[in-house]
């Protein structure tokens, strides 16, 4: 199992297209990807599980792979997210 934490890098008004592009993203890799915000673990392939994770701009976030090819999906999700600071 890989983990990252992170740090919501987006203006309120991205907020939709950057959890779009997230979801979008880790759609491309078999391992399982979880992220865990305030308590609230959901998977990260789920539009509206992302949502109901409840992160808002500026939260602390965790990300969880687990799979043959985790590390790359956390490698990954890390320049998407990265591209929005």
């Amino acid at each position: 199992m890989t983990t990252e934490d992170f740090q919501l890098p987006f203006a309120p008004d991205t907020y939709i297209g950057f959890v779009s592009g997230l979801v979008l993203e880790a759609g491309r890799f078999r391992s399982k990807i979880e992220i865990d915000c305030g308590g609230k673990s959901h998977d990260v392939k789920s539009f509206l599980g992302v949502l109901n994770t409840g992160i808002s701009p500026g939260a602390v976030f965790t990300l969880r792979a687990e799979g043959d090819d985790e590390q790359q999906a956390l490698a990954q999700l890390s320049a998407y997210i990265n591209r929005f600071r």
